[in-house]
C-alpha cells in the first residue's frame, strides 16, 4: 500500500459521508439508480474492501477481550482517538466568547458508547 493509495482510502470513506448509499458495494455499482462513477474512476471496489479489512490502527494483542464489560470500546482505533483528540487541540482554541449547547438528541442507533 501507497500513501496514495491510503489517501484515496480516506477521501473516499470521508465521501461516503456525503453520498448516502445503503451498502457499500453500491458506491461501484453500475446500475443507474446508485451510478457514482468516481468511485471507481479513484479506487476498485476490490482495493478499496481489501484496505477496509486490514487496516489496523492498533495492536490486537494490546486490545481488551471482547466480553470484558468495562473494556475500552474504542480500544482498535484508541491511537488515532487520541492523536486527532491532541491535533485538534492544538489548532483550535476556546476563547471566552465561544458556548457549548447540552442540549441531547435521541439517537436509536447500533453504538454502544452513547451519551
Amino acid at each position: 500500500m501507497t500513501t496514495e493509495e491510503l489517501r484515496k482510502f480516506f477521501g473516499l470513506t470521508l465521501l461516503m459521508g456525503l453520498v448516502r448509499k445503503p451498502f457499500i458495494a453500491t458506491y461501484w455499482s453500475q446500475d443507474p439508480l446508485y451510478s457514482a462513477p468516481i468511485f471507481g474512476k479513484i479506487m476498485s471496489r476490490n482495493c478499496y474492501h481489501l484496505l477496509l479489512r486490514f487496516l489496523h490502527f492498533n495492536d490486537n494483542s494490546k486490545a481488551p477481550k471482547s466480553d470484558d464489560a468495562h473494556g475500552d470500546r474504542l480500544s482498535k482505533i484508541r491511537p488515532l482517538v487520541d492523536h486527532l483528540s491532541e491535533m485538534f487541540q492544538t489548532v483550535y482554541d476556546l476563547a471566552q466568547e465561544d458556548t457549548i449547547d447540552k442540549s441531547l438528541l435521541l439517537r436509536k442507533g447500533r453504538l454502544l458508547f452513547k451519551q
